[in-house]
């Protein structure tokens, strides 16, 4: 799983195709209408990764037995 920088980087990376009020967002990771959204999914893949945490926020998926 990834981690919250990795998450961020990918987004940076893909460069999704996403407008907001009629204008084109270029880096939805930086942009500074999407970046507080970007920067709290983020957060989620931390906390996937922090035990205290762990069982609530992962899945083991039942088609390949990996979280």
């Amino acid at each position: 799983m990834m981690t919250g920088k990795e998450y961020v980087e990918s987004l940076r990376k893909y460069r999704p195709k996403i407008y907001f009020m009629g204008r084109r967002i270029e880096n939805v990771a930086d942009d500074p209408i999407t970046a507080p959204h970007v920067n709290a999914a983020a957060m989620t893949y931390e906390l996937a990764h922090d035990p205290r945490y762990e069982s609530v926020m992962t899945a083991v998926s039942h088609l390949t037995g990996e979280k």
